[in-house]
């Protein structure tokens, strides 16, 4: 269980941007993160959350936990895509980061960014 504890709250250490809404805080001075764990990979507190979901499942021997964690992790996989485009687009200096750092969650995992677009603002409705 510390598995998964131990990389989510040292990504959450290095990173004073979260939020439970994926924005760009500019009134924070929002900027990309690029030291610690997001050296090598770019979402670690979702990496981290995804280890700890699997361990309780594992420790609650309980298929109902298997199946609520199996749902989390999916969903915590779609926000870091989500995540992703939104910080393509709006974040200064995240394709740059994007482009050097190929990993979303874990290194060496298939979670790469084929084709990393140039920064440009998103269209507004």
């Amino acid at each position: 269980m510390y598995s998964g504890i131990c990389p989510g709250c040292l990504g959450n250490s290095f990173q004073c941007f979260l939020s439970q809404i994926v924005r760009i805080q500019s009134e924070r001075g929002h900027t990309v993160v690029t030291g610690g764990p997001y050296r090598y990979v770019r979402h670690p507190a979702y990496g981290g959350a995804i280890v700890y979901e699997l361990a309780i499942s594992v420790l609650l021997a309980s298929w109902w936990a298997v199946v609520t964690s199996v749902l989390s992790i999916t969903l915590l996989i779609l926000r870091t895509v989500l995540e992703d485009r939104v910080l393509l687009t709006e974040l200064n200096g995240y394709p740059d980061y994007a482009r050097q750092v190929r990993f979303r969650l874990f290194p060496a995992y298939g979670n790469q960014v084929d084709e990393v677009q140039p920064n440009r603002r998103a269209p507004t409705d």
